[in-house]
């Protein structure tokens, strides 16, 4: 089942703008065998789209990931990223890492991995996230101080510590969405933009949210949809903008999501 949408807002839009001259949606192409991405700690897979749609490398805005431009058309283009920042402030598989290697690891690289390690909130985004960090940075104070008392038992139990209580912080998409919900620019030489509002969705069977979005350039009218969804701390984006005719190939795509296990789990 595709993903729910409120499409009355978006389709009126369409209708008002386009004067009914974009073509309606078709039913897509079939799509090639589902890829695994890991842009951070969180995987994601999806079937991409034909070859038609040239692959490029996402890394703009705060995001990482893939973006797909359909050849020779007017700039339609597909992606699907990560929102990186909020892998960076997760430093669970660091952790992870660093409990299973530290015996290996000499003084010098078990300092600089540790110190890697700690979690830096000067502003925290939740409570969760307030509270465990601090007691994950203790934990790891004292399996340094272990370290360096070469126990290596007391330095693996307080590192496993650390893991666990990492693993407590845990975001939720309300806290974190508006970091990543599409806002139209404002530029008085450019495309205008006509933006529903944020509705519930689901994708990959997890709670989600979708903006619909009219842009108008140069006498041409664009569909733009997005979907915006947290998994195991990390945020992801889909996001479609083109033709209506290629809405459906965007549907079919959003569909194949799925999330393979991660280094960390925060959703036990």
């Amino acid at each position: 089942m595709r993903p729910a949408l409120a499409l009355v807002v978006a389709v009126g839009l369409v209708t008002t703008a386009c004067g009914g001259s974009d073509a309606p949606e078709t039913e897509p192409p079939p799509l090639p065998p589902a890829e695994v991405f890991a842009w951070g700690g969180q995987p994601i897979s999806f079937s991409p789209p034909p070859e038609d749609w040239r692959r490029e490398k996402e890394q703009s805005g705060g995001l990482r990931g893939a973006r797909f431009v359909l050849a020779g058309s007017v700039g339609e283009r597909i992606h699907i990223a990560e929102h990186y920042a909020l892998d960076e402030r997760d430093h669970c598989a660091r952790l992870a890492a660093l409990a299973s290697d530290h015996e290996r690891l000499d003084d010098n690289a078990f300092r600089n991995d540790l110190l890697r390690a700690r979690p830096y909130v000067p502003e925290p985004i939740n409570g969760w996230e307030g509270r465990y960090a601090s007691d994950v940075n203790s934990s790891l104070d004292s399996a340094f101080q272990a370290r360096m008392q070469r126990d290596p038992a007391m330095t693996r139990h307080w590192l496993d510590r650390a893991r666990e209580e990492a693993a407590q912080i845990r975001y939720t998409l309300d806290d974190v969405v508006e970091r990543v919900t599409f806002t139209a620019p404002a530029s008085p030489s450019g495309p205008t933009f006509e933006v529903g509002e944020r509705r519930s969705a689901s994708v990959a069977g997890e709670p989600a949210y979708a903006l619909n979005y009219v842009m108008k350039l140069r006498g041409r009218t664009y569909l733009g949809r997005e979907y915006y969804v947290l998994k195991n701390n990390r945020l992801f984006v889909a996001s479609f903008q083109g033709l209506a005719n290629n809405l459906a190939l965007f549907e079919s795509i959003v569909e194949s999501i799925t999330f393979p296990p991660g280094a960390c789990d925060h959703e036990g």
